[in-house]
């Protein structure tokens, strides 16, 4: 079975499926925009201390995420299947 390994902004990461691999690759490209321009990825998290232990949770995905995330796999879809036609 053939891995994928995606490699962007100083990230790796190996997938088994070429599906995952391009949902990783999208990942990566949009959190280092957003990043970038300085734009939240995650809705309002908050930190609780139990016992000594502190709880972290960053919220939810912005919706603006979850729409550049699908335009992103969208175009590196369009993209791979151009370069195959060739």
């Amino acid at each position: 079975q053939p891995v994928y390994v995606v490699t962007r902004h100083g990230r790796s990461k190996k997938s088994f499926s070429r599906e995952t691999a391009i949902r990783r690759l999208a990942h990566f490209m949009v959190q280092k925009t957003f990043d970038r321009a300085g734009v939240p990825t995650h809705e309002d998290g908050y930190q609780k201390e139990e016992g000594g232990v502190i709880h972290f949770h960053r919220g939810e995905i912005t919706l603006g995420y979850w729409q550049a995330h699908h335009r992103c796999e969208r175009r590196i879809r369009k993209l791979l299947a151009r370069k195959r036609e060739k």
